[in-house]
């Protein structure tokens, strides 16, 4: 299979300022360069208070390289705080960002059909425009801020996987009781990989933080996924860790 082995690349809630610094953002740059990936994906909130932040943050993400390009969609606090700023700030960056629109991207052979979605909680997601240009043929990937947004996507779209953030993980968990608070459109697949009806998530924990300049027992991230055909998913492994150096997650691809 042509998309046996591509590597994927997901970054989302980076927040920049008042409490996720630019070092940790530049550092995850890195981390996500050094993994040679085919795509990155970013699943949106680049910002969080002030959207001016982006101007600082687009240059940044320019410097992540991958094969087949880079890839965004939008969160919900780039949705509040200034959509169409975030947008060009991207674009200017040869970072394309797809609301509500999908396209083929990958090997010519492999048939890999990228959609990007609106905010579930700020925007107006659009399945059926997004995936308007998928065949049955195709794997389909989606990029959702939100991640419970999946329990409609698994029903009604083609979608095989889809890759989201927005909750953070928590971004602080208890040990033997897990995350203290969580998101709306957030609390069911809050971190990590799950399956529903043959199609499968990956939710990050992110890169950033809010509300409160603290993790706790609960780390940013950069995930890689790799697709490969007939390998169950490996949800034991931790993903990839800003920290770490990297580390890949299996994906099965069909």
């Amino acid at each position: 299979m042509a998309l046996d082995g591509l590597r994927v690349v997901l970054m989302c809630d980076h927040h920049l300022h008042p409490f996720t610094p630019r070092s940790l953002l530049e550092q995850a740059v890195a981390v996500a360069n050094a993994a040679q990936p085919d795509l990155v994906l970013l699943a949106g909130d680049y910002v969080y208070t002030d959207v001016e932040a982006i101007h600082e943050l687009a240059p940044i993400l320019g410097r992540l390289n991958a094969r087949y390009g880079v890839f965004a969609t939008l969160g919900n606090h780039d949705c509040l705080r200034g959509p169409g700023v975030i947008r060009s700030a991207l674009a200017a960056q040869s970072i394309e960002v797809l609301v509500n629109r999908g396209l083929h991207v990958g090997p010519p052979a492999g048939r890999l059909y990228l959609a990007g979605l609106d905010s579930v909680l700020a925007g107006a997601p659009d399945f059926a425009r997004a995936f308007a240009g998928c065949s049955q043929s195709d794997f389909a990937i989606g990029i959702v801020h939100e991640p419970d947004y999946f329990r409609v996507l698994a029903r009604i779209s083609p979608i095989r996987l889809q890759v989201s953030g927005h909750s953070h993980g928590g971004q602080v968990r208890i040990p033997g009781f897990g995350a203290v608070i969580l998101p709306a459109w957030g609390q069911v697949y809050s971190a990590g990989l799950y399956e529903l009806n043959d199609r499968q998530i990956y939710t990050s924990r992110g890169l950033g933080m809010v509300c409160l300049p603290v993790r706790f027992d609960c780390p940013p991230e950069v995930t890689v996924i790799t697709l490969a055909r007939g390998v169950p998913p490996s949800v034991g492994a931790d993903p990839a860790q800003v920290s770490s150096g990297g580390r890949d997650r299996k994906r099965r691809s069909g």
